[in-house]
């Protein structure tokens, strides 16, 4: 009909946090963390009343390590994230309406992180790595194991800092950074029920991981500062995909500089 429905919904819910931290020398700590969330959804099931929230479960644990008299601190972290009742289209009845929804999916994320830095005389480094897995545990549209799109497995960094302290240089820091980014899976994944030419011709795209380089110099005397960057000094040509229509090249080779006064 014509007429406006209105629907109410009310969720009670709590966000539970749970952590603990073992520290076995004054060096070294344990951790592990749990919590709970949800997201609110929108549109309605098949009665035309409103969805309730979807659920994420977070599972985390690690080791933190200062080294070398803390010249070198290391972090390692592993997790699991749980995300339920996810909204997707309820095809029964023949239905076609993207608003009219089911919970009735789910899928896993788990990976690991590594962050890395030190420092030594005029030297200072960072370093980074992360590896994420994102797959449907369950769903109604796509078989259970299928890789969720926009997100790279593997990304990486790591960058070089050195300051000149002792010389007529006093002042300038030079360094050097660089970031990779793993392969991405874009295009549109087909639906188990597809039927129509358009659906039927749907298929995930690779887009290839990029490695990105740049260069910074700097000075710094008193309050006043300035900083010169090189980014992209190989010219790399490569995308970011978000969603569906969203593919974003990344910045060519150029150079910016920051200049910056504190009153």
């Amino acid at each position: 009909t014509s007429s406006n429905v209105e629907t109410k919904t009310n969720d009670n819910i709590i966000s539970s946090k749970l952590g603990i931290v073992f520290q076995p020398t004054k060096t070294n700590s344990i951790f592990a963390s749990y919590s709970d969330s949800f997201v609110l959804n929108t549109g309605t099931d098949k009665n035309f009343q409103a969805l309730p929230h979807s659920t994420i479960n977070q599972y985390e644990i690690g080791i933190k390590n200062e080294l070398f008299k803390g010249r070198l601190i290391a972090n390692v972290t592993g997790y699991c994230i749980n995300f339920g009742n996810l909204a997707q289209t309820d095809f029964s009845n023949g239905n076609i309406n993207t608003n009219i929804k089911e919970l009735a999916g789910s899928y896993n994320s788990k990976g690991i992180e590594i962050d890395i830095s030190g420092n030594y005389k005029n030297f200072r480094a960072l370093a980074g790595y992360s590896f994420n897995e994102s797959k449907y545990t369950k769903s109604n549209i796509f078989d259970k194991g299928t890789q969720l799109r926009f997100a790279p497995k593997n990304t990486a960094n790591a960058s070089l800092f050195y300051s000149f302290e002792n010389s007529k240089l006093k002042g300038f820091e030079i360094g050097v950074q660089s970031v990779y980014i793993g392969k991405i899976l874009g295009g549109r994944l087909r639906p188990n029920n597809a039927s129509t030419p358009a659906e039927l011709a749907r298929k995930p795209i690779p887009v290839d991981g990029f490695l990105q380089l740049d260069a910074s110099v700097g000075y710094t005397t008193n309050a006043f500062s300035i900083r010169a960057k090189l980014s992209n000094i190989g010219n790399v040509t490569s995308y970011y995909v978000y969603d569906d229509n969203t593919v974003t090249p990344i910045a060519p080779r150029m150079i910016t500089t920051t200049v910056s006064y504190k009153f």
